[in-house]
């Protein structure tokens, strides 16, 4: 599974802080034995050729976007429109403070589901783990392989496998 994390650009100018969320779900999906890429466009301020050039080379199957700010939307929709178009079967979540505006994304945007707050691992079966987000366009979950169930914001405690 190809999997990106991306970070939008969050202030005027580019800044050393590190992205604290974005690094958390790297790491726990590492931890479970999946690699991601991480796409800092927060500090690295590419082009939006570059962006989209980024998006239709790598073909990911997942990308979640940290909008940990409201100023981020017009960002968050042109970026889930060029990753779209470059791939239409990926998966585009959003996490961060962002999402609380999930109606609006979900309706406007290419965005499939947004995370505000925790997320909730609904069911465990078999080889699938049905990950409930907060807010959905197209149904109640999306699914990962039993061991992406620690993805990083969604910060599903694992519920029991016998539920």
């Amino acid at each position: 599974m190809k999997i990106c994390i991306c970070t939008t650009p969050i202030r005027p100018y580019p800044t050393n802080y590190p992205p604290f969320g974005s690094l958390a779900v790297i790491q726990a999906l590492r931890q479970v034995g999946y690699q991601s890429d991480f796409f800092n466009i927060d500090f690295h301020r590419y082009f939006d050729q570059d962006v989209r050039r980024h998006f239709e080379s790598h073909q990911y199957d997942v990308v979640g976007i940290s909008a940990v700010v409201s100023t981020a939307y017009a960002y968050t929709k042109q970026l889930a429109g060029w990753i779209r178009a470059a791939s239409p079967h990926t998966t585009i979540v959003v996490g961060g403070n962002l999402a609380a505006s999930a109606e609006i994304l979900l309706r406007k945007t290419e965005v499939d589901f947004c995370v505000a707050g925790d997320g909730t691992i609904s069911d465990i079966r078999g080889s699938r783990v049905t990950i409930t987000p907060t807010f959905s366009r197209c149904g109640s979950g999306f699914h990962l392989p039993p061991s992406a169930a620690m993805w990083g914001w969604l910060s599903a405690a694992r519920t029991s496998a016998s539920r």
